[in-house]
């Protein structure tokens, strides 16, 4: 006899515990702090991870371009996985990627960055734009969300972009320096 439950997969499965939360809780915060201890460590750990997140996204990325081969977008999902895992290949065989991509900012060839960077901003408001043509219309209350949404993010933006240059100016981006002799 074959029993169907009504219920979808996520809401069969119901709240976590509370000790699963609480040791979460716990591991976090122990994270947090060996994070504080040793900021180079971190810093190593957090490119590997996010290279290992941008490799499982491609791989996710490619196998929805099959799985969804009538929607007519194959080629673009197939580039954009492919991107993701060369990116978190690059992460993970060259963690020292990130000096090299400042090291190509602060150079003379930065205009040809920009240069390149505003292509992809535009190629990508083109595709935005299409898309959003395409779509069938959202009711009002849909739009005031979105609308409210850009604006937050915006703001957010703004603000975080203010405070990366108050902090520069007022030099709390520089190292720490003492007078004092060195121990001997």
């Amino acid at each position: 006899m074959t029993v169907y439950d009504r219920q979808s997969g996520i809401e069969a499965l119901g709240p976590p515990p509370l000790w699963a939360c609480a040791l979460l809780g716990i591991v976090m915060i122990a994270v947090g702090i060996f994070a504080l201890r040793d900021v180079a460590f971190a810093t190593i750990i957090s490119v590997k991870l996010i290279g290992l997140t941008a490799i499982a996204a491609g791989a996710f990325e490619i196998m929805h371009a099959f799985w969804t081969r009538g929607w007519g977008s194959i080629h673009w999902q197939m580039i954009l996985g492919a991107l993701y895992l060369a990116f978190g290949l690059v992460l993970l065989t060259q963690p020292a990627f990130t000096q090299v991509m400042e090291e190509t900012v602060r150079s003379k060839n930065r205009w040809l960055l920009a240069a390149l960077l505003a292509a992809l901003l535009v190629g990508a408001t083109w595709y935005c734009v299409s898309v959003w043509r395409a779509a069938p219309s959202m009711p009002l209350y849909g739009n005031i969300i979105v609308g409210v949404a850009a604006i937050l993010v915006l703001v957010a933006g703004c603000g975080l972009i203010t405070l990366i240059f108050y902090t520069h100016r007022k030099g709390y981006d520089e190292s720490a320096r003492s007078n004092r002799p060195p121990r001997e």
